[in-house]
C-alpha cells in the first residue's frame, strides 16, 4: 500500500467539504432558509375570485336629422340696406330656398348693400337637427328667435351647417342674409 500524497489529501478535504455543504441544504430543519413547500396534486385549492366589473356602456351619438324644405315654403322679405332694420322693399313667396342674383334683385336697390330675411314654419321631431346652407353672402340663422349660428361672406360660395336641439313640435326658422360683394347665393341643402 502506498502512502497518500499531499495532492490526494487536498482532494479528499475538498470532497469532504462539498459533502458537508450538500448535506446542509438537503437535510430538513438544518437552517431557516431551507423550507419545503407543500405540493398538492389533484384539484386546485379554491381561492376567492373577484367578480368582473360591469362593462361601461359607450354613449352613441345619434346623427342629427337634416332640416328639409318646409311644406309651406319660405316668406322672403327684401330690404334696401344691409340689415332688416332698413326699409322693406318687397315681400315674396318661394317654394324652395334657392335664391341667386348676379346683382341687386330690384332696380331701386344698391348692389352689394341689400339684405333679405327668409322665414318658414316647420314641424320638427324631438332631437338633434342640422340645417345646411350653401351661400355667397353674410348669413345668420335663428330658430324660434334665437341666433344659433352665423357665417361671413366670401369670394366664392361656401357650405355652412348649424346643429341644434329642439323638442317635438313647431319651429320658426329665420335666415338673414346680407349682400356685401359680388353675386348673391342662398340655398338650403
Amino acid at each position: 500500500m502506498s502512502r497518500l500524497s499531499r495532492r490526494d489529501i487536498g482532494g479528499l478535504v475538498i470532497l469532504a467539504a462539498a459533502l458537508a455543504v450538500a448535506a446542509a441544504f438537503f437535510s430538513p430543519g438544518s437552517g431557516e432558509t431551507a423550507r419545503v413547500k407543500d405540493v398538492y396534486f389533484g384539484s386546485p385549492v379554491a381561492t376567492a375570485t373577484p367578480a368582473p366589473a360591469a362593462p361601461t356602456p359607450t354613449p352613441t351619438r345619434v346623427p342629427p336629422v337634416a332640416v328639409t324644405e318646409p311644406t309651406g315654403g319660405w316668406n322672403v322679405r327684401f330690404f334696401r340696406g344691409p340689415s332688416s332694420a332698413a326699409a322693406e322693399d318687397s315681400n315674396r313667396f318661394f317654394t324652395t330656398l334657392d335664391i341667386s342674383y348676379p346683382a341687386a334683385p330690384y332696380p331701386d336697390m344698391k348692389d352689394d348693400n341689400w339684405s333679405l330675411t327668409a322665414e318658414a314654419n316647420v314641424a320638427l321631431p324631438a332631437g338633434l337637427h342640422e340645417l345646411r346652407l350653401r351661400h355667397k353672402a353674410e348669413v345668420q340663422v335663428f330658430i324660434d328667435g334665437v341666433l344659433i349660428g352665423s357665417d361671413g361672406d366670401s369670394a366664392t360660395p361656401q357650405m355652412f351647417a348649424v346643429t341644434f336641439d329642439h323638442p317635438a313640435g313647431p319651429a320658426t326658422i329665420r335666415i338673414e342674409a346680407r349682400d356685401r360683394s359680388g353675386a348673391f347665393l342662398l340655398q338650403l341643402q
